[in-house]
Parts: C-alpha cells; structure tokens; sequence
C-alpha cells in the first residue's frame, strides 16, 4: 500500500512540477567576427547589450577574438558562458552552421534574427568568390556570399526553418545580389549600402524596441532598421551619415527578371560609363545604386513596372547620404572582374560587363 502510494504522489508531482518552457518569441543571434581591429568595438556592443532591458527576446552571441572564441548567453544584466573555444575562424561556414543550430536547438523560436557582424566589403581573397563578409584575421579568411546561403541551407534542411531576419553590422552589403543569393532561406534582408560607422548598431536600442509580444517580424524588422537610423541623426551614436534598408527577398527575383529583360534588349550602350559615375556608392567604386541607374536606362513603360517591383522589394529605406540611395546597390565597378554570385550570372549582368569593358 505504502508502494502504490508513493508511485501515486511522483505521478502527482511529475503533474504539477512546472516544466522548463523554451518557446520565445525572438532569438536574437549574433556571430561576432571580431578576430581583426574591430574587436574592442565587439566588446562595447556585448556591454550594450549587457546593460540594456529586453523582454521577449533571447540573445546569443558568437564572439570572436584573436586568442578565443566563446559562445554567450545575455538576459538584460546576466551573462553567461555556455561554450569556450581555442580560436574558431568565422570565416568558416560550419561555424556559422553549428552556432546557428545550437542557438535553434537551445530555443524553440517564432522569429529568428541573425546579426552578421563585422568587416564587409567586395575584398576578393577566395579568388572570385566575390562578396564576403566576418573577416578573420588569424585564419586570412571570411564568409562569401555563397558559403552563407550554404550554412542557411544546412540549418534549413535540419531544422525544416528559414530565418526570418538576417541583419549585416558590416558595410556595403545591402545589393540585389545577396538578397538573390539567400532568398530562399531568408524572408528579409537588413543592412546598409554604405559604410557603417564603428559604433554598428545600437543594440540596447533594438533590444528594447523590438520587446513588444505583438509585434509582426516585419515590424521587428522595421525598428531595427529605424534604431539604426535613429542612433545616428542626432540620437545615442552621434551624427553620422548613415543608410539603412529592409529587402524582401522573394521580391529579387523580379529585379532579376527586368534586369535580364533590358540586357537581353540592349547590348551595349555608349553612355553607360558615364551613366554609372553619377550612380555610385558613397566611398565604393565596386557598386552602384540599381534604381539611380536602370531608372535613366528603362523606356517609361518599363520604369513603371521597375517602380512597382522596387515598392514591394525595398520595405523601408532611410538614407541620410546626399547621394540618391534607393535601398539597394548592385555590383558595377570600373573595370571587368568576375564575381561568383548567381544573380551576376543569370541575369546577363556579367555578359554585359564583359562586352563593356572588353570591346
């Protein structure tokens, strides 16, 4: 009897013993390739972080440095070191893959926002890899385009989920050829077509803004976009001058679209040279603003289909730049220099390049 009774109360405790519940509303990731001159800067954001107030939201960083690397978990004043590494190189997409995983399988996420943090530029070390960003010093290495698409699809094939945000701290990453890249494992795309200044994002900003259970991943990703913007004109980070965008990425393959449909139309034109120094991008000779300039080439039927591709393609655009930013570049630089990304190729972008600049 004494027996039956005790199984009866485990049962009864198993019954009212709360169980731990890992459904959140936000994982906040962030790969923190800070193992180059940018590392102190890591380290004031993680303090940013540290000392902000945030509900809703977990936050998981991958933090880079020369010596180690360390995976780490803030709740508003609590950090915690979950894992410690000798040196990983971030620059290797099976870091990025198996952080990615862990922070998934840690949380059982509704939104999924991954921050990719560091140097970014059109540097080509791998050859004609092309665009890459998360620069590692000790490994002279950092993550292409490609090798991105190909962790987000490893993630998405094991865990049958897209992420809905990737946001870039990195300059010049916001061009029709990553968001055609990763479209179909990214809903959208943050980041800017400029530089960003060293203070990145303000991420104590972000985390208080985005806090609210009843907010859509749209309008997360609007605050975040707008705590960038804000920080800068006038706000916490000074007075820089910033640009900042938000791109659905189902929409890219309708830039491809009309892109391949002027090529195919127009061969070569003897003014685009100069069509292009009017449309570059602040401090970038390498890209251009895509509207600024296919809005001087379309015939005004085709402008009108552009301007209506462009209204569902770029969600938001902020721009404190003189120069006319319309939310999103493309790859034009003053000579010919292949680049392995997919929209360079299927859209004709590549032929066109070549027969301008070697003929």
């Amino acid at each position: 009897m004494k027996s039956k009774l005790s199984l009866f109360f485990i049962i009864l405790l198993l019954f009212i013993t709360p169980v731990k519940n890992n459904n959140i509303k936000n994982l906040f990731i962030l790969y923190m390739a800070g193992d180059n001159d940018l590392y102190i800067h890591a380290l004031g954001d993680i303090l940013e972080i540290q000392n902000s107030y945030f509900e809703n939201t977990k936050v998981l960083i991958l933090l880079d440095g020369e010596d180690e690397t360390k995976i780490i978990e803030i709740n508003n004043n609590t950090k915690i070191e979950l894992k410690k590494f000798d040196n990983l190189n971030t620059g290797d997409p099976k870091v990025l893959t198996d952080f990615i995983l862990f922070s998934i399988s840690r949380y059982k996420p509704e939104n999924i926002i991954l921050g990719l943090w560091g140097h970014g530029d059109g540097r080509n070390f791998k050859g004609s890899d092309g665009k890459g960003v998360c620069f590692d010093e000790s490994s002279v290495d950092y993550l292409t385009i490609k090798e991105i698409k190909e962790s987000l699809k490893t993630v998405y094939n094991k865990k049958n989920k897209k992420i809905d945000i990737v946001f870039f701290d990195a300059c010049f990453m916001q061009t029709v050829e990553v968001s055609y890249e990763l479209r179909d494992y990214v809903d959208y795309i943050i980041a800017s077509q400029a530089y960003v200044p060293l203070d990145g994002f303000p991420y104590d900003d972000i985390l208080k803004n985005i806090s609210s259970e009843n907010l859509s991943i749209l309008e997360i990703g609007k605050e975040i976009a707008k705590s960038y913007f804000n920080s800068y004109n006038n706000g916490s980070q000074g007075i820089d001058k910033v640009s900042i965008s938000i791109l659905n990425t189902s929409k890219s393959s309708d830039i491809l679209s009309i892109t391949k449909d002027y090529i195919t139309k127009n061969k070569k034109l003897d003014n685009i040279r100069n069509l292009r120094e009017d449309c570059l991008i602040p401090l970038n000779q390498k890209y251009v603003d895509y509207y600024s300039l296919f809005s001087k080439l379309l015939n005004e039927e085709n402008l009108k289909l552009l301007d209506e591709i462009v209204s569902e393609y770029v969600v938001l655009n902020l721009n404190s730049f003189n120069n006319n930013l319309n939310g999103f570049s493309i790859y034009f630089p003053p000579y010919y220099f292949p680049i392995n990304l997919t929209f360079f190729t299927e859209s004709g972008w590549e032929n066109f390049l070549w027969s301008e600049f070697t003929y």
